[in-house]
């Protein structure tokens, strides 16, 4: 979605974004209607490990301009109980990844640990057999 969206535009599509999930993210939606149980715990989870309000779905999107974010999404792993995500940061040591952590977040994960920095052939032998 992202290298397609005009995010010039006021406001990008929600079309292709799961009623549970718009639900969550909308400020003045009746919380709960279409958000699952999961997807409400994971909203609270992430407002209680960061100490953060949960995104707005227009901020939220805007949030993944490739002009505004450093890093790019590249391959994710489920293995037993957990998800590994791996995302390029063009080299920074440190970027911003509130937007990711809420989407991991929302559907349903329990914590997210700390952003590892690996090289990618690391990332390879690691994931290959999973």
């Amino acid at each position: 979605m992202a290298e397609t969206s005009d995010f010039d535009s006021e406001e990008l599509p929600e079309d292709s974004i799961p009623g549970w999930f718009t639900d969550v993210s909308r400020e003045d939606a009746n919380f709960g209607a279409l958000a699952g149980q999961a997807a409400i715990r994971g909203d609270r989870r992430y407002q209680d490990s960061h100490n953060e309000d949960p995104w707005e779905l227009q901020e939220w999107l805007f949030s993944f301009d490739p002009e505004r974010r450093p890093w790019a999404w590249w391959d994710g792993v489920a293995a037993q109980d957990k998800v590994v995500i791996w995302v390029d940061t063009n080299g920074d040591p440190v970027i911003a990844s509130h937007n990711l952590r809420w989407l991991v977040y929302v559907p349903g994960a329990v914590s997210a640990s700390r952003l590892d920095l690996q090289d990618s052939m690391n990332w390879r032998m690691q994931h290959d057999d999973l």
